[in-house]
């Protein structure tokens, strides 16, 4: 018998919208607001070192931080830009930033990173860092004017980061101090980059998500492959695609998460309630989860 380990599982999953009514209703365990005002929540991340103490990123600009779990919280930082166009980026100063991305360095909690994006001019953005718990703040130059949409560390490296902007995937070999392109110059697909994984166990296999398909590369970029969907495509209606993944023979799940051609990024349904509230109806899209058993077996769980 083959090894599953080197099996190449190719799982099919609905990738467009499958409109399903959900109810919220008030016998679902209740919700409690914890956050401060100040903008829509864009980004959470808790502290690997310390779970107790939780970040919080706003539409507006602000960074918020919370040490005992939720039950208060301090403005750590307001990020916003200093003028219009290509003029310099800093804290406190005029204009809004979206803080769409917060990553704590699992060794070192008082290594910050916050990838933001400006909402005058959604096309650039910024890279901060703090390497004193948030008190003080430096933009990365490599990424500056850069709208950043995604930010991931590697779970072996913490000094490997990978960044998905609107022009493509970037990554970090030092904490963020350089950074290189990893994704080929003016690519027709690979851009507008919305999410970004790095494989656990070895950090040269990157998954990016843009707003048309996901993008594979298993050599850090030289070379990248996307989903092959299968026709009829049309909108608003399931999309079958296929990608090829190196299973280990371990059971596992897949998630497909669909972007439609607008842009809107598909919300889990925690996103939808958060937004609407616990006691509405409302069509919830429902984010597709498949399962595979340790036998090779898929089920859509």
């Amino acid at each position: 018998m083959r090894n599953p380990a080197h099996w190449k599982l190719f799982a099919v999953l609905a990738a467009f919208l499958a409109a399903g009514l959900a109810s919220a209703s008030a016998t679902e365990r209740p919700w409690t607001p914890l956050g401060p005002d100040g903008g829509s929540v864009r980004s959470l991340a808790y502290d690997p070192q310390n779970p107790d103490q939780v970040f919080l990123g706003t539409s507006a600009g602000m960074l918020y931080v919370s040490r005992d779990h939720g039950s208060s919280w301090t403005r750590l930082a307001h990020f916003t830009q200093a003028g219009g166009g290509n003029a310099a980026w800093g804290a406190g100063e005029a204009g809004g930033m979206a803080l769409d991305n917060i990553v704590i360095s699992p060794t070192d909690s008082k290594t910050i990173y916050v990838a933001a994006w400006s909402v005058a001019a959604s096309t650039i953005g910024e890279l901060f860092r703090s390497r004193d718990g948030g008190k003080h703040w430096e933009a990365t130059p490599d990424m500056h004017n850069q709208s950043i949409r995604a930010l991931a560390l590697a779970p072996s490296d913490p000094k490997i980061l990978v960044a998905g902007t609107l022009e493509g995937v970037f990554r970090s070999h030092d904490g963020g101090e350089r950074w290189e392109r990893i994704s080929p110059e003016h690519h027709a697909e690979i851009k507008n980059v919305e999410s970004i994984a790095i494989d656990p166990a070895h950090p040269e296999t990157i998954y990016a998500g843009t707003w048309h398909l996901p993008w594979k590369t298993e050599d850090g970029g030289q070379t990248w492959r996307d989903a092959s969907l299968q026709e009829p495509r049309l909108p608003m209606a399931f999309t079958r695609f296929y990608f090829p993944w190196n299973w280990d023979g371990k059971e596992a799940a897949l998630q497909s998460r669909a972007t439609d051609q607008s842009g809107y990024v598909q919300p889990s349904k925690e996103e939808l309630v958060a937004v609407r509230g616990l006691n509405s109806q409302y069509h919830y899209n429902a984010v597709k989860t498949w399962k595979i058993l340790a036998d090779g077996s898929v089920s859509n769980a």
